[in-house]
């Protein structure tokens, strides 16, 4: 009778385990409103990312992985990462303001934020400021999409005027997995 009780507790325990882990994969959230139209980034992508020489930097060509999620209250997640360099970012919509913004950090303590209009086009301008070791910079990020499987990013930071860095990822999607 003990072995029958134990049997019977493990098959009640392992049932409610399958009943949540169903409903986790049924609660994964999807995006909505003008969000719906980013839901071609969520997975996984591989990016070549060309920085030209600026200064006393040689020119460089990095390899890259980028990961896009949904994140609670209809906001894309990203990460990217690559042998030099990662970052971490996370944009939305604000609809009271009919503005797209975009937030995040680097591995080298960089933070930027930037908010752009619609442009009801494949295009999207966002204008913002960049942070690195305690001076602001205004930066400039124009990203193309050129598919459903492809897109290209291109990043500026601008001081007095002058385009002082920049670089374009072109980005494959290898993946609809964000993990």
């Amino acid at each position: 009778m003990r072995t029958f009780t134990l049997i019977a507790t493990m098959l009640v325990v392992l049932a409610l385990s399958a009943r949540a882990a169903s409903s986790d994969v049924a609660s994964v959230p999807e995006l909505s409103g003008k969000m719906a139209q980013l839901s071609y980034l969520i997975g996984t992508w591989s990016c070549t990312t060309e920085i030209p020489a600026t200064g006393k930097t040689k020119a460089q060509t990095i390899s890259a992985k980028s990961i896009y999620w949904i994140e609670p209250e209809n906001v894309i997640g990203n990460y990217y990462r690559s042998k030099p360099y990662s970052s971490s970012s996370f944009f939305g919509w604000m609809d009271s303001k009919k503005l797209w913004w975009s937030s995040g950090a680097d591995a080298y303590g960089a933070a930027f934020s930037g908010t752009g209009k619609d442009s009801g086009t494949n295009v999207q301008v966002m204008t913002g400021t960049n942070w690195y070791q305690g001076q602001a910079a205004t930066s400039r990020d124009t990203m193309t999409k050129n598919s459903d499987t492809g897109y290209i990013d291109h990043f500026e930071i601008l001081q007095a005027g002058k385009v002082t860095f920049q670089g374009t990822s072109t980005c494959r999607k290898t993946s609809n997995k964000t993990m």
